[in-house]
């Protein structure tokens, strides 16, 4: 029973001693004995109810609310965030749990409606997987709210002094609430802080989501601003993220009200001037109060430095170096800033967080704050311990760090179960224990519930304490879940996870079945199998390799000529017949069809080759074009995926947006939002397009389904009744315009609604959604047919009966509906473009349908084809057509008498109106005429549940009296009953507001993502998705968010803690949900999602070990102590650069230059004091950052500014070429010329570009070029140009790597909703900028030099053939917008040659195994043209390199294209230059080149692994290396590469690279060779041990060789038949255990022992320490004296191929040594004698570079003679030597001395090693002729 108050209980003292104690109970209150009463001095009463952190419906139940007076209600409501509507609503807490049954139903029913397979054995196979072996989903893992301790409160505090008084009200718990005053409770952690602060400490604090770390840092921040009312900025706080630092601004803003202090956000969004502040403000109050202490200009800031400033780190650069911004900072306020905040400090790993560390140095130098700034940092909770994050801060903040400040929680409150719904009572009332027993679980979950568990976790440790089976522990949890979420004593958070099935494979027998994507089962390779999608015959996916069939590429992998497909059972052509029109007049196969007929084969199952007594199959070529079980044929177009479905091949695009649709059903209209996260922008663009495509479609076809329920429905008037449909339900006041009918936008949408009414009624064109006629929905009916039926006339001299008739003439019209041919006159584009796309201009996400499959019915045959659409003939020639064909199967007439009713049947149709005339474009001004069918005769009706189908065609109908497909006459129909999936999700509405999709990233300007936050957050709005890369990770916090959405695994434990606490804030159960795709990352934590949802979070990494970024920020001081003095950089660069230059060398601008470089050389020593005082640690502790570096960096930097204009340069003066050679060309050419609108669009092209260029902001261009820092937005970056429908040009800008294949010819980027496609140059590259190179015959590799480097092959025999050229900026034009019809980003694939190049990597050893890593290590990449892609089979990609025109700049990817392409003598091209085959640049191969972290690990080939299998042990050794650095370094997939590198030593034939994918590294892989480490264990030991958890390690039921859960992903696909986890599992077993050492240089590197006493100085013996860090040889001799021919020089060092060395130490600057060094050099020269100078104080990479190419082509001189003089026998094993990497041997077939005779000639010999003939052991190593080289090169080497 309620607890009735009376008016005296509301007194302090009865309330607290009589009605508190009900209330914490979890009773209710009744205030229907109290008369009016207002709020006044309640908010301390009901004060310790709010602190329980119970969910806001739970505070209201027990307060009473609904018995409350009225203005008592409206305040208790708004304090507790609720509304009327809201407590009106439903149940007080929905059952979380319920409401993800219901989504994991929907997606199942969604799966399994793609395929049933035919094979009852693989049916039942894929039935078991889905129901017990997580195929679809995981169990989903259950957590509760974190509810922390409460510390002292605020009272408290100010009375311990810790706190001024007047911090009271600012510290309210409402800050939108001016009145009420009444402060927040701290927590423990909070508390912690505050003292910590006042202490003078720099901490962290490392707590969960949703934990107050704001406050943490903004009590003791608000404490010290009250305290020091002196002028100045007293406290910097930054944010990683802008809509982080918007959401923390605006909560810091109204506490400030009215406080006397003030505080700015400061980000490039910032309004400039006081009007525009003003204008900011007005616009503001119409979202939110504004508070008295917001500075909302840039010009108040510069004016009157605020209080508190919060900004980013990028805007903080620039805060200090421009001069605009220097009185932010003056000099009289220095040692003012007292605080520094680093938010989120966890994402300050890598580059970033190296650029971070440096900017909080030149901070505290800046400000003159010293050791005096503390620094706080923020993070969320770090389980590594507590040293970690400690070590990390302090090399972050650039000081000391005291502690770290973690989270206290709270203990539960009381258990009330007296609210329980009904069904929850009867169900605990109905269990043995009742209530006693359910209270006593619930308990349990409490505390089991200490970490996200399962539920099957949660019955095992319930079973375990109790003693209870587990059965009956289960249920018992199951229950006692619900009962806690429903008394709001648990908060439940769901995390589910969902995915996309790997492959289905089996072996050729069907015996070996696997859900893993295996390819070895039972001893037998394992195939794909992919269904028909019309009868679900199953097919092995073969390719066919010398005469084997092996297992071919999964469904979704690119296909290739040589791909087979094997169908069990031999093909009998006299049941199983070919397609008719395969046929010709004698009814024999077509000569081009023979080949595509099925060939019956007999394969052995273990070796896929032909043979008898193996299994018998039909082998079917690619691509799939004939089904000969439902004898179901294919065109040669179209993708295999329209053809062929892969069971659980749920694309992740459209399951994503069904789970998202089914989600939002569940979920209160309030709370009807939710955030996708992707790491991908591009992934972003395209799911939010993808759902805005599919959800109008869904919506339309229910809306359909609720018309058709009133009664059948005209198809010309369905649009509009759908259109009136939505006009009364849709709410949102910027789509009026849309619901006028008689305005421009209004009718164009009707319109549109018409064409989708038309376009609904063809055939189902989308993969994978049926539209409502395929999922036997509805049904289509055309006038007028009864009256036909009953005409005898027509039917003259048949006997038919009147419901064949009819369903003959349904059979006949429903054929030409279907292909078309129904009339519309928005099926033309130029009438959709005028009448619909130019109206609609500003609802683009409102177009849902495009104009394609416009159809004729031709009554004879046309001259000319249709410009667009299709036609089809009613009347054949030759043969029957399909609708004579029809006829005659259906009435049983010869094909004279079937044409004769079908003219007389085709006349009375076009009579009665059915079908009316029709015509479409031909070229020119032709028209092709034909017939068409009338909507206006065609009505739809819905089915009862059940339709006939044809299992060939998917035709849906109702021919209940024929039972015969008019698609396939000879097929008889089935009757089916409507999926279950289907009927869920057309048979109603859900949603009455169309929902809205929104990508959020970086590539959406700032002003837009501010615009669509504040739309989400508005609960009316109907922007209901998000779909976000990281930007909104630690940013947006809306109460209501109850669910969050993952497309795909997040990198690490971190980011998903991140994701998933956006949601459930407000208290209410949050659902987490995530979507694996079938391979890598996502594989492996769908496979241990508890490593990801109690996963351990890392400390961040990174490295300041770094030249070239303290060289930047070097650079930055630089401008910081120069703005000081009023000097800044230029705005633009064409305001630094003379781009009007005549002699178009365009230098920088004389009156900047000079003034530059004036006062660069005035304030000199005081920029190098500012260096020397941020920088202090780092110059102590690098031995590169001398005071001569940072003299360099100074004095050099216009010099060096200079060269980073070059680029730029080039490409102006190439958009100045274009320009005028376009205008000239347009100036002559005729106003009718068929190409004046194609050059017309290039002149603009060109001159948009000149203009960006000019325009291009200066810092930007500087700090993309790394410059001046940049923060990890890409030091060297390639881009792309998008030029948007609007004209506007947009460039995008990816990492190089990335970008090679990203931004690469032929690809397709997605923007605003659109496709765009990189098919031309920006700009002509200028010959300078190729370089020659050759492909290797022998392994493929691409070389510069005259050697192979992979595998030491001759390459001088080798024309030059390809040219190597830097990512170019390609431009995107726009294709078509997003839609649903796509399942993914359309990608092509490339062949990608990886190459590291070491120069003085760190070498470690264990045993035999060395681990080598190198910090900027040169890494090269190399795209070498198309490796594969979903082509139509006669478009075949070049190979060799790309091929692009210089005349209009377009690639040509195919061998089409390249033939049709140049203008050739009489014939026309496609150039609209006019090419010529002289004008296309052939053999292009693009390079990436940066500085990036490389480890290598080289282990030497196990003895009892044989040769022939070594390339599948190292590429196994490859792939689980590099997917278990992913997982443990908790890194994307592109910010990985991994790739084998051939070695010289036998031994070791390859070596495993990994590189990291930015420039500069990531500082993610040092943490791998970091020997001895202060982490245990050892990251490596950790990463060896993930990889055996990922090999099936220990596991009863592991993959043969491999699967998608260990080996396999997309990027190894070419290698899936060879992986093989087996070879590869001892080799982690010992690394697992495995303690590097790090390698002594003489051990490393064999003679340098010999050679170090030698060298007479320090210079020498660094030459050669250096010489073995990078890889070469060490000369044979030191200080070898050479004769000249009557004077001497001395070599420093000498190589017996005849190669000197000289170490020029500073001895040799003296003007009269360097004069006789010439003179000696010189006649070295004269003389033909190669020598390298290495000097002192220079950098060697040139003269190292010039000695390698010397000594490789002296080796092949040498080798070249050693080949000559060898006994011809044994040339091949000299060859193979040669191969292998080993130099020349010294002598070749020397006389061999035995006790004083010669005994016979060695082979050859290396030193003291020789290589004999057999039987003469005592002399050397025995070899034959055949003796393989390996064994003679393991002897060398040895």
């Amino acid at each position: 029973m309620p607890w009735k108050l009376q008016p005296e209980d509301l007194r302090p003292e009865r309330w607290f001693a009589q009605v508190l104690p009900h209330l914490v109970q979890g009773e209710a209150l009744d205030w229907s004995g109290v008369p009016e009463v207002g709020p006044e001095g309640l908010e301390a009463l009901f004060s310790p109810l709010f602190a329980l952190g119970l969910p806001p419906e739970e505070v209201a139940r027990r307060l009473g609310v609904e018995t409350m007076p009225q203005a008592l209600r409206a305040w208790t409501l708004a304090r507790i965030g609720l509304s009327e509507t809201h407590l009106k609503g439903a149940a007080p807490l929905r059952d979380p749990f319920a409401q993800l049954q219901s989504i994991q139903e929907s997606f199942r029913n969604y799966a399994e409606s793609f395929v049933e397979p035919r094979n009852p054995r693989i049916a039942d196979f894929l039935r078991k997987g889905v129901e017990e072996e997580d195929l679809l989903w995981r169990e989903p893992f259950i957590a509760q709210k974190r509810r922390y301790r409460l510390g002292k409160s605020v009272d408290e505090l100010i009375r311990e002094g810790l706190l001024p008084p007047e911090i009271r009200p600012l510290l309210r718990r409402d800050p939108e609430d001016f009145h009420d005053l009444t402060p927040f409770h701290p927590y423990v952690h909070q508390e912690e802080a505050l003292r910590a602060a006042l202490r003078g400490e720099s901490f962290v604090v490392a707590t969960g989501t949703d934990s107050g770390k704001s406050l943490a840092f903004g009590m003791p921040i608000l404490a010290h601003a009250l305290r020091e009312r002196r002028p100045g900025i007293k406290a910097v706080i930054v944010y990683p993220m802008n809509a982080l630092a918007n959401s923390q601004y605006r909560d810091f803003a109204l506490r400030l009200h009215g406080s006397g202090l003030r505080i700015a956000l400061y980000n490039g969004e910032t309004p400039t001037t006081r009007a525009d502040g003003q204008a900011l403000k007005e616009r503001l109050l119409l979202e939110r109060p504004v508070s008295d202490a917001e500075v909302l200009s840039r010009e108040e800031i510069r004016e009157n430095p605020p209080d508190i400033l919060m900004t980013n780190y990028v805007q903080l650069e620039l805060l200090l170096t421009r001069r605009e911004d220097r009185l932010l900072f003056p000099p009289e306020h220095r040692g003012v800033l007292r605080y520094l905040v680093l938010d989120e400090v966890h994402t300050y790993a890598g580059l970033r967080g190296a650029d971070v560390a440096l900017l909080i140095r030149r901070l505290r130098q800046h400000t003159g704050a010293g050791e005096g700034l503390q620094v706080i940092g923020t993070s969320a909770t770090v389980d590594r311990g507590e040293e970690a994050i400690l070590r990390f801060a302090e090399n972050l903040f650039g000081a000391p760090v005291a502690r770290v400040i973690g989270e206290t929680l709270e203990d539960p409150p009381p258990l009330d179960l007296s609210g329980l719904p009904k069904e929850l009572k009867e169900a605990v009332e109905g269990r043995p224990g009742g209530e006693a027993r359910a209270r006593r679980v619930v308990l349990f979950l409490e505390r089991a519930l200490s970490e996200p568990k399962t539920l099957s976790e949660l019955a095992r440790e319930l079973a375990e304490a109790e003693g209870l089976p587990e059965d009956q522990a289960r249920a018992e949890v199951a229950l006692g879940l619900r009962i806690g979420a429903a008394s709001g004593y648990l908060v439940p958070r769901i995390h589910a996870f969902y995915a996309q099935a790997p492959d289905l494979t089996a072996t050729l027998d069907l015996e070996g079945l696997s859900l893993k994507g295996e390819r070895h089962l039972k001893g037998k390779p394992a195939y794909p199998v992919v269904f028909c999608r019309n009868c679900g015959q199953e097919y092995l996916v073969a390719r066919l390799e010398r005469g084997r069939y092996l297992p071919g590429p999964s469904l979704m992998e690119p296909f290739r000529k040589e791909v087979r497909y094997l169908r069990p059972g031999f093909w009998r052509p006299e049941a199983e017949p070919p397609p008719e029109d395969w046929l010709d007049e004698r009814g024999e196969v077509k000569k081009d069809r023979q080949a595509l007929l099925p060939q019956n084969l007999a394969l052995d199952p273990f070796t896929g080759e032909v043979g008898e007594g193996g299994v018998e199959v039909a082998v079917l070529p690619y691509p799939f074009q004939f089904c000969p079980t439902c004898q179901v044929a294919h065109s040669r177009r179209g993708g295999e995926i329209r053809k062929l479905m892969a069971f659980g091949l749920v694309g992740r695009s459209t399951a994503t947006d069904l789970l998202l649709l089914s989600t939002l059903a569940t979920l209160p209209e309030e709370e009807r939002k939710i955030i996708v996260f992707t790491d991908n922008r591009q992934d972003a663009e395209f799911q939010a397009g993808h759902f805005q495509d599919l959800f109008r479609r869904i919506l339309f076809r229910q809306t359909v389904m609720e018309i058709l329920e009133r009664g059948p429905a005209y198809l010309s008037e369905l649009g509009r009744q759908v259109y009136e449909v939505w006009r009364r339900s849709d709410p949102r006041q910027e789509a009026k315009a849309l619901y006028d009918p008689f305005g421009p936008e209004g009718r164009a949408y009707q319109e549109l609604l018409s064409l989708a009414a038309v376009l609904e009624a063809a055939r189902n064109t989308q993969p994978n959604l049926k539209n409502l006629e395929a999922a036997g929905l509805v049904r289509y009916r055309y006038r007028h047919l009864e009256d036909l039926v009953k005409e005898e006339g027509l039917w003259r001299g048949l006997d038919l009966p009147e419901e064949v008739r009819r369903d003959y003439l349904v059979g006949l019209l429903d054929l030409a509906r279907r292909r078309g041919a129904t009339h519309h006159p928005l099926l033309n584009p130029y009438n959709f473009r005028y009448q619909v796309e130019e109206p609609l201009a500003a609802f683009p996400q409102e177009v849902f349908v495009e104009p394609v499959g416009a159809a004729l019915l031709l009554e004879a045959r046309s001259p000319r084809p249709p410009r667009f659409g299709h036609t089809f003939r009613l009347y054949g020639d030759r043969r029957p057509s399909l609708f004579e064909a029809w006829t005659m199967r259906a009435l049983g007439l010869p094909w004279e008498e079937a044409q004769g009713l079908l003219r007389r049947v085709v006349g009375a149709l076009k009579e009665a109106g059915v079908l009316r005339p029709g015509e479409l474009p031909a070229r020119g001004r032709d028209r092709v005429l034909g017939l068409v069918l009338s909507p206006t005769a065609i009505l739809l009706e819905k089915t009862e549940g059940k339709y006939l189908f044809c299992p060939r065609s998917t035709y849906t109908g109702d021919l209940y009296a024929l039972r015969l497909s008019p698609e396939y006459p000879a097929q008889p129909l089935e009757e089916r009953e409507v999926h279950p999936f289907y009927e869920s999700l057309y048979r109603k509405r859900p949603f009455p507001t169309p929902l809205e999709a929104r990508a959020h990233s970086g590539q959406v300007p700032g002003e837009e993502r501010r615009r669509l936050e504040e739309r989400f957050r508005n609960p009316k709005d109907p922007l209901s998705l998000l779909v976000a890369t990281p930007t909104l990770e630690m940013g947006i916090d809306i109460g209501a968010l109850s669910s969050v959405y993952l497309r795909n695994f997040p990198p690490s434990p971190a980011s998903y803690a991140q994701r998933s606490g956006r949601a459930g804030r407000k208290g209410q159960p949050a659902l987490i949900q995530a979507f694996a795709g079938a391979t890598g990352h996502d594989a492996y934590f769908y496979r241990y999602p508890e490593k990801m949802v109690r996963g351990s979070i890392q400390a961040p990494r990174f490295l300041l070990d770094n030249p070239r970024l303290l060289q930047a920020h070097i650079r930055g001081l630089v401008l910081e102590v120069l703005a000081q003095w009023g000097l800044d950089l230029p705005r633009s660069v064409g305001d630094a650069v003379d781009y009007e230059d005549q002699r178009h060398t365009f230098p920088l601008r004389p009156g900047f230059k000079e003034a530059f470089a004036e006062e660069l050389s005035r304030h000199k020593e005081a920029i190098l004091e500012a260096v020397r005082g941020a920088f202090h640690r780092e110059m102590a502790r690098f031995s590169w950052f001398t005071e001569a570096f940072a003299r360099q960096t100074v004095e050099g930097f216009l010099e060096d500014l200079e060269a980073e204009l070059a680029p730029w340069r080039e490409e102006y003066r190439d958009a100045q070429a274009r320009y005028a050679e376009y205008a000239t060309r347009l100036r002559h050419m005729g106003p009718r010329h068929p190409h004046r609108d194609e050059v017309r669009a290039e002149v603009e092209r060109a001159d948009r570009q000149r203009r960006f260029l000019v325009e291009m902001g200066f810092r930007d261009y500087l700090e993309t070029r790394g410059f001046l820092p940049n923060y990890a937005f890409g030091r060297a970056t390639a881009s792309a140009e998008l030029l948007t429908p609007s004209g506007e040009v947009r460039r995008l800008e990816r990492p190089t790597f990335i970008a090679l294949t990203e931004l690469a010819p032929g690809n397709t980027l997605y923007y605003g909703g659109r496709r765009y496609h990189l098919d031309r140059l920006s700009a002509l590259p200028k010959p300078e900028a190729f370089r020659p190179a050759r492909r290797c015959p022998s392994c493929g590799h691409v070389e510069v030099g005259e050697v192979c480097r992979a595998c030491r092959a001759d390459l001088t025999g080798e024309p030059p053939t390809l040219k190597l050229l830097p990512p170019p900026t390609l431009m995107a034009l726009p294709r078509r917008r997003i839609t649903s019809d796509e399942e993914d980003r359309a990608r092509l694939g490339y062949e990608v040659e990886w190459d590291w190049r070491p120069k003085a990597p760190k070498r470690y050893r264990h045993g035999e195994a060395r681990l080598l890593y190198e910090h900027n290590a040169e890494v090269v990449a190399m795209n070498k043209g198309l490796r594969a892609w979903f082509l139509e089979e006669e478009e075949n990609p070049l190979q060799n390199g790309f091929v692009y025109c210089r005349k209009c700049r377009r690639f040509l990817l195919t061998e089409k294209e390249l033939a049709e392409h140049p203008w050739k003598e009489g014939k026309e091209g496609r150039c609209p230059a006019g090419g010529q085959e002289e004008d296309l640049e052939r053999g292009v191969v693009l390079e990436a080149r940066a500085e990036s972290d490389v480890l290598a690990l080289e282990v030497p080939l196990p003895p009892e692994i044989p040769v022939e299998r070594r390339e599948a042990f190292y590429l196994s050794l490859l792939a689980a290396f590099r997917k278990a650095a992913l997982v443990v370094l908790e890194l994307a997939d592109d910010e990985l590469f991994g790739f084998l590198q051939r070695t010289a030593d036998p031994r070791v034939p390859y070596r495993v690279v990994l590189a990291e994918g930015y420039e500069g590294g990531l500082g993610a892989l040092a943490a791998l060779a970091t020997w001895p480490s202060e982490e245990t264990p050892h990251p490596l030991q950790e990463l060896a041990a993930t990889a055996l958890r990922l090999m099936h390690l220990g596991e009863e039921e592991a993959c043969e060789r491999a699967c998608y859960d260990c080996l396999m992903d997309y990027g190894n696909q070419a290698h899936h038949p060879i992986l093989d986890r087996n070879l590869v599992l001892p080799f982690f077993q010992i690394l697992r255990e495995a303690v590097f050492q790090e390698e002594n240089e003489e051990e490393a590197c064999p003679g340098l022992k010999a050679l170090l006493p030698l060298c007479e100085s320090e210079l020498e013996r660094r030459w050669l320490l250096e010489c073995c860090r990078r890889g070469l040889p060490l000369p044979e001799e030191a200080q070898r004296v050479f004769d000249l021919g009557g004077t001497y020089t001395r070599f420093d060092f000498f190589y017996r191929k005849g190669v000197g060395v000289f170490v020029d130490g500073p001895a040799h600057r003296d003007p009269e040594r360097a004069r006789k060094d010439r003179e000696l050099r010189q006649r070295l020269t004269l003389l033909g004698v190669p020598y390298v100078v290495f000097r002192e104080g220079e950098a060697w990479d040139e003269a190292f570079a010039e000695l390698r190419r010397l000594l490789e082509g002296n080796l092949d001189a040498a080798w070249e003679e050693a080949l000559e003089l060898v006994e011809t026998a044994y040339r091949p094993l000299l060859q193979g030597l040669r191969r292998l990497g080993l130099p020349a041997p010294d002598e070749v077939g020397e006389d061999l001395v035995l006790d004083g005779r010669i005994v016979g000639q060695s082979v050859a010999r290396w030193g003291t090693k020789r290589l004999v003939p057999p039987g003469l052991e005592a002399l050397g190593f025995p070899v034959r002729p055949d003796t393989p080289p390996e064994e003679a090169a393991a002897y060398l080497k040895a």
